[in-house]
């Protein structure tokens, strides 16, 4: 039996499109123990959502009230960015989230949730810098269609962080 070309080509896309319909992720933990206990506050920094990303279903403004909302729930204070430096046993809570169009209509993103804690460098003075002491996150190819998941991913990683979180806490 003889295949054609066109009729191999339209076999192998149709497998190709079937494999890149489900998210796939790859994991990675960054966490130094014993951190996550002592966090009360935290700055709230997301970066990389855009206009791309929200013609896909994925608003920065949704995203940004869900991790507020479940962070405020856990017990921990959402603060402003100028307020990191006198807020006492604070860190920046930073949710990235990249998304690189590849060939074949599927895109490639890379979802990271890190924790900088604040690391004083004159307590007098309320000098501080910002070590990175916690990071989850997953790298993974999708379909257009399913660039929305990535919220789901984001509530995820940040389950994870708060768990860690209860678990150095001892509740």
């Amino acid at each position: 039996m003889r295949h054609s070309v066109p009729g191999l080509l339209l076999a192998a896309m149709c497998c190709v499109g079937s494999l890149i319909s489900i998210p796939s992720t790859a994991a990675a933990v960054n966490h130094t123990e014993g951190v996550l206990g002592v966090t009360d506050a935290l700055t709230l920094v997301i970066d990389g959502l855009d206009e791309e990303m929200a013609a896909h279903g994925l608003s920065r403004i949704k995203v940004e009230q869900e991790i507020s909302s479940r962070l405020l729930a856990a017990g921990v204070q959402v603060v402003p960015e100028g307020d990191l430096a006198a807020t006492k046993n604070a860190g920046v809570l930073t949710l990235r989230i990249r998304l690189m169009r590849a060939p074949y209509f599927f895109f490639l993103y890379n979802i990271n949730l890190t924790l900088r804690s604040k690391l004083p460098v004159n307590p007098d003075a309320n000098a501080f810098t910002t070590v990175e002491t916690w990071s989850d996150g997953w790298v993974g190819a999708m379909q257009p269609t399913d660039v929305g998941q990535l919220q789901g991913f984001a509530e995820e990683l940040l389950a994870r962080f708060l768990e860690q979180r209860a678990a150095e806490r001892g509740n």
